[in-house]
């Protein structure tokens, strides 16, 4: 993804979800900030992690590696981005309703 389609979605995301943290989940604005800046710090350190790790280039080069093709890997790819969806559409959402 071109880094200046990245630098578009993370400000979006980090007006929205503050916005959304407040209003749809009736969070204080302060409660809301510090949700998001959690969030960030999460995912700055998670994705230091892989970085270093090589670990999403080596599976996807094994992958490719096996079947001669990047197919699969593609379909691994979408497997893992249903998977975060599924878990974040049920898992968060349950901690942030307290369910």
């Amino acid at each position: 993804m071109p880094p200046h389609v990245q630098a578009g979605l993370h400000l979006a995301f980090s007006v929205y979800l503050p916005t959304y943290l407040k209003t749809g989940r009736g969070l204080t604005r302060t409660d809301a900030a510090n949700r998001m800046a959690g969030l960030v710090l999460l995912a700055v350190v998670v994705t230091g992690a892989l970085m270093q790790s090589f670990t999403p280039q080596l599976v996807m080069g094994s992958v490719h590696g096996a079947y001669d093709s990047g197919a699969p890997g593609l379909v691994l790819l979408v497997a893992v981005a249903a998977a975060a969806l599924t878990f974040t559409g049920t898992g968060v959402c349950r901690v942030l309703t307290g369910g």
